[in-house]
């Protein structure tokens, strides 16, 4: 785990990783063991467009999803400068790879990069692909290949997380575990520093 560089909004956490990368699973059920705020981008995205993810990429294209998706990140960060609580943020699997989304998630707090294998994250797509307006028309071969493509484009970006983490458990809970230790170790150790400067 990579040395912390927290800023004074150390009370949000970004979880960043691919498409069906288990996000917001975790985020709930974290928020199931820890006094948490959860927040979905993708949620918000919609909210703010008035009209589903899918529509917005169908009639608008992925230039303007994105457009929407920066200003969400920058609304959700001015929102909570308050560490009262930790926050934790589902971001979509394409957030930190435009614009200077990740260097402002890094600055706003932790950046957390779930990162399944491409095997796992293939067979989690193919089950719910309608979805995914990315590959929602795609056959098994093609989401694998995609995916595998996709992630190595993407790695780069992710790599800039602050913590990464592999969900080596087979059970959803453990990983959930997992993940809620992380968080709350890290919102202990943060709270500490700041409130020692």
């Amino acid at each position: 785990m990579p040395p912390s560089t927290l800023t004074s909004t150390s009370n949000i956490f970004f979880l960043i990783g691919f498409m069906g990368s288990g996000k917001s699973l975790l985020s709930h059920g974290v928020s199931e063991r820890m006094d948490v705020i959860t927040v979905e981008m993708d949620d918000l995205i919609e909210q703010s467009a008035g009209m589903s993810i899918n529509e917005i990429f169908t009639r608008k294209g992925e230039e303007a999803f994105r457009a929407i998706e920066r200003q969400v990140l920058h609304d959700i960060i001015d929102q909570y400068q308050i560490p009262e609580k930790p926050v934790l943020i589902s971001t979509g699997g394409g957030a930190p790879c435009h614009f200077d989304n990740m260097e402002v998630m890094n600055q706003a707090g932790t950046t957390i990069f779930i990162n399944p294998s491409a095997k796992r994250l293939s067979a989690r797509l193919e089950q719910k692909k309608q979805d995914r307006p990315l590959i929602k028309d795609k056959t098994a071969d093609e989401i694998r290949t995609y995916v595998e493509k996709k992630l190595k484009e993407r790695l780069p970006f992710y790599s800039k997380a602050i913590i990464q983490v592999n969900m080596i458990y087979d059970d959803k809970a453990d990983n959930i575990e997992f993940l809620k230790d992380i968080i709350e170790s890290e919102w202990i150790r943060n709270q500490s520093r700041d409130n020692s400067e």
